[in-house]
């Protein structure tokens, strides 16, 4: 039995003599023209295996790995997790393209390709943007001096269920705390409300690097994410 989309070729050789060739005169020859096949791989720009959603990440897509004789064409197209989402993709005839998750869900990439041999196939993959709250943390001043404030902001955290409001940070609560250079918890010395969305940050007379953690609180099912950034306390003096 042959194998499968594998041709053979049965050449039949005939002496000038006329008479019947032997088993060894036969010659077998293999037609090895290219399959084509469509492959999706991706990944994001957080790293993420699931990518994050509300616009924070991109799904970058590639078809690369597709396979056919001669040069590809590619038709890429994109379903999203419900009407709401206005979701596009970059260049929906590339090798490459990518989309912007702007609420969660299951999204389902298609890709078709065609080979110079009009010989074509699809395939499709689903990526599930994730539900989880996204904490985000920046200062107002990277460097301060003792008795300088800096203000911490959080209004880039987001809620993914929230993507009615345009992804806010609405149905999520704060909570801040502050370690000293050697790693000590020094919160109720130097931020004013740590259960502030914008705590006021007080260097303290100490030097060095301060760091900042933010974590958010899902009120509707507890779900949490962290993020920090760092202030430089240096000596003006």
């Amino acid at each position: 039995m042959k194998p499968a989309g594998k041709a053979f070729l049965l050449f039949l050789l005939l002496p000038v003599s006329g008479q019947l060739p032997s088993c060894g005169d036969f010659a077998l020859f293999e037609d090895t023209a290219d399959e084509v096949e469509a492959a999706i791989s991706w990944s994001t720009s957080s790293g993420r295996s699931s990518p994050l959603s509300c616009e924070k990440d991109r799904v970058w897509l590639s078809a690369a790995k597709s396979s056919g004789n001669g040069d590809l064409s590619y038709a890429w197209a994109l379903a999203t997790p419900g009407s709401e989402s206005e979701a596009s993709l970059g260049d929906a005839d590339a090798e490459t393209t990518s989309f912007r998750p702007d609420m969660p869900g299951t999204y389902t990439v298609t890709l078709a390709i065609e080979d110079e041999d009009g010989k074509t196939d699809t395939v499709s993959k689903m990526i599930s943007a994730s539900y989880e709250p996204i904490a985000e943390a920046t200062a107002s001043a990277a460097y301060v001096c003792p008795g300088q404030q800096a203000l911490l902001y959080s209004a880039e955290s987001s809620n993914p269920l929230a993507y009615d409001d345009g992804c806010t940070s609405d149905g999520l609560i704060f909570q801040w705390t502050v370690k000293d250079p050697n790693g000590y918890d020094v919160t109720d010395d130097v931020l004013d409300h740590p259960l502030s969305s914008q705590p006021t940050f007080t260097a303290p007379d100490g030097t060095g690097t301060y760091t900042a953690t933010l974590t958010v609180t899902r009120d509707e099912d507890a779900a949490t994410d962290e993020d920090s950034v760092t202030v430089f306390v240096e000596n003006c003096s």
